[in-house]
This record gives C-alpha cells, sequence and structure tokens, in this order.
C-alpha cells in the first residue's frame, strides 16, 4: 500500500497539471498514490491527464466529478478516494507548482518523524524564488492569518494553506474535511481553526518544498477569488469568533472596504462577498 496519497485538482488548464506531474516523476513518486481530479473536463483534458498517468509509471488514479465541485469539493472527492483506500497520509497540493528534486522523499520523512501531526512544507515563488503565501499565525483578536515569509521556518505555527499540507488520515476522520460551503478560499483557514480546537499540532518542514505560480488558474480564468475570499473570511469570523474577535474584525472591515476602493471591481466584488456573509448565501455563487 502507498504511503502518501497525494490529491492534485485539476481546473481549466491541464498544462499545469503536467507539469507538476512530471515534476514529481523526476522526484521519485516510490511510496506516494497521485489522485487527479479534473474539476474542468468539458475541454477534453481529461484524455492527456488519463493518458500522461498511464504512461508515465507513477502510481495514480483519475477521478472526474463531471461537474466543477470548488476547490473544497474537489479535494474532499480525492481525500474521501483516498481515505476509502487506506493510505494513512495524505497531501494536499495545488496543481500549479514543480516539486523540489527532493520533495518525496522529505515528504516521506516527515510522515515517519511526525505521525500524527499536520506537515507544512516550504512554498517559494516561482519566478523569483522567494518565500510565497503558505503558513502563518493566526492573530488572537481578528482571526486573521499573518503570512510567515521565511523559507526556513521551524518554530510554531496556527496556519497552512492548502497550497501545501501533509495531513495523517486520522486526523482527517477526526477532525472533518475541508468545509463544502466555502467553494474556495480560506477553506485553509477554517480547517487550521478545527485543528487548533482539537489539539491538533501544526509542523514545519521546509524540505519538503515547492515552487508556485500564485493563483495561475483562478487569475486566467476571471475567476472572482475576492469575493469568495471576502465571503468566506466574514462567515468564519461571524461564525465561529469570540465575541471580541468579531467586534475587532468589524472594526477593521470598514477601512479594508475603503482601502478596496482604489480598485471598483475588486471593491464590488468584496462588498457582494461581506453581504453574502452576513445573508448566509454560501456554496458557488458565480457563472463560468
Amino acid at each position: 500500500m502507498p504511503s502518501i496519497a497525494l490529491v492534485l485538482l485539476n481546473y481549466r488548464y491541464p498544462e499545469y497539471t503536467l507539469a507538476c506531474l512530471e515534476s514529481l516523476r523526476a522526484a521519485g513518486a516510490e511510496g506516494f498514490k497521485i489522485f487527479i481530479v479534473n474539476n474542468y473536463a468539458s475541454d477534453g483534458s481529461g484524455a492527456a491527464l488519463r493518458g500522461f498517468l498511464e504512461g508515465s509509471g507513477l502510481d495514480g488514479e483519475y477521478l472526474e466529478p463531471g461537474r466543477n465541485l470548488g476547490y473544497t469539493g474537489g479535494m474532499n472527492l480525492g481525500i474521501r478516494t483516498a481515505l476509502d483506500q487506506g493510505i494513512p497520509h495524505i497531501i494536499i497540493m495545488n496543481n500549479d507548482v514543480l516539486a523540489s528534486p527532493a520533495f518525496t522523499r522529505e515528504a516521506l520523512a516527515a510522515a515517519k518523524a511526525h505521525p500524527n501531526d499536520v506537515i507544512a512544507g516550504s512554498v517559494l515563488d516561482f519566478d523569483t524564488g522567494k518565500p510565497s503565501f503558505n503558513i502563518g499565525r493566526i492573530t488572537p483578536f481578528r482571526s486573521y492569518v499573518e503570512n510567515i515569509w521565511d523559507a526556513d521556518y521551524r518554530g510554531p505555527l496556527d496556519f497552512v494553506s492548502g497550497c501545501l499540507m501533509l495531513v495523517p488520515a486520522e486526523v482527517f476522520r477526526r477532525v472533518g474535511l475541508f468545509d463544502d460551503q466555502y467553494f474556495m478560499y480560506r477553506e485553509d483557514l477554517d480547517f487550521c481553526m478545527r485543528l487548533k480546537r482539537n489539539g491538533v499540532l501544526i509542523r514545519s518542514w521546509p524540505e519538503m518544498r515547492l515552487r508556485h505560480k500564485v493563483s495561475s488558474s483562478s487569475d486566467r480564468s476571471r475567476f472572482p477569488k475576492e469575493y469568495y475570499a471576502m465571503r468566506n473570511q466574514v462567515h468564519i469570523i461571524l461564525n465561529k469568533a469570540r465575541p471580541m474577535q468579531k467586534a475587532a474584525f468589524l472594526l477593521f472591515l470598514g477601512p479594508l472596504l475603503i482601502y478596496k476602493l482604489k480598485s471598483p471591481p475588486i471593491f464590488a466584488q468584496c462588498v457582494r462577498g461581506v453581504r453574502d456573509a452576513f445573508l448566509g448565501r454560501m456554496g458557488k455563487r458565480h457563472r463560468e
């Protein structure tokens, strides 16, 4: 049985997924099983993805839900499939990344060293090689993520993003999967808050390293990411923060929206996101 399941979500741009798969093959993926969830198969990308898996020598499985389940639904499909197969650890990873040559070896070492903890790797910007958004602390007053921009950081963590996290299967069984109502963005914040409430540690293992083309697929598809990020952040605060945290965040929200006015389209997305969070309008709220 594989030691680690790796879930990749494809949406619209299979060239990213194929490049990621090639980097994993180059790193040597023995002990891994790769699950590709294709959220946008209407462009014919399924044939290319299945063909690569069949000819690559990688242990892999192609999953096609037939519609766009969003990040949360697509990842949950891959996670559930891995759980059903009894694989003990699961890596959640963006598809628009390239794995370092030592990535798979270090992931196996991290899972062996800390079998009960969630592991955060080091994510570098694809073009500059500088640390990219992946790890941080959750502020005590506003429940916001303060990013840690240190590629070699080994200290305490409250947060790891869905770009790269290694999760024991038992943690998913105990804490639950990603919350489908978020569809995309901030589901990782919600997940990390649940980890903390359940006493699950998040550890840093910077040798498990990727390069990331930040938000490539959502940017190119004109996905309303500002709407989902704002809506889901506000929803988390309204439903899961303590009273003092809610008050602090709401005081901060006005100046934040004023700041967004510098871009009228982004401001409009954010205002709609705040409105829908207060009205409880969750799930997918855009047309493709």
